[in-house]
């Protein structure tokens, strides 16, 4: 069967780089990746969730906006709680590209 959509729209694809990092919030450590806006919301974010998880294994991963104004996050939990509390001052960020495969983590690091 063939798809209607113009064949420049199946090529575009958009920006697999991100850019994330663990932080500690309120006791909890999670990780934190910045997308664009149109990434935050249900579904799309769903999904981003799912491949970024085994970049961050067994962490809570929430997306933030990289936008300026008000934050906007989503997250699998209830993220609302934890944007009054961020501190990103001693956040390293890490370029993760989705194109490549995610770090082995089966190896412990020491």
């Amino acid at each position: 069967m063939q798809r209607d959509r113009p064949r420049r729209a199946q090529r575009e694809r958009p920006d697999l780089t991100l850019a994330g990092g663990i932080v500690n919030l309120r006791g909890i450590c999670m990780a934190l990746v910045f997308a664009e806006p149109g990434l935050l919301r249900a579904g799309v974010g769903d999904a981003l969730l799912l491949r970024l998880g085994p970049w961050f294994p067994c962490l809570p991963i929430m997306l933030l906006s990289n936008a300026p104004g008000a934050p906007l996050a989503y997250a699998s939990f209830d993220a609302r709680p934890f944007l009054s509390q961020l501190d990103l001052s001693g956040m390293t960020l890490h370029d993760i590209d989705l194109r490549l495969a995610p770090p082995d983590h089966r190896e412990a690091p020491f």
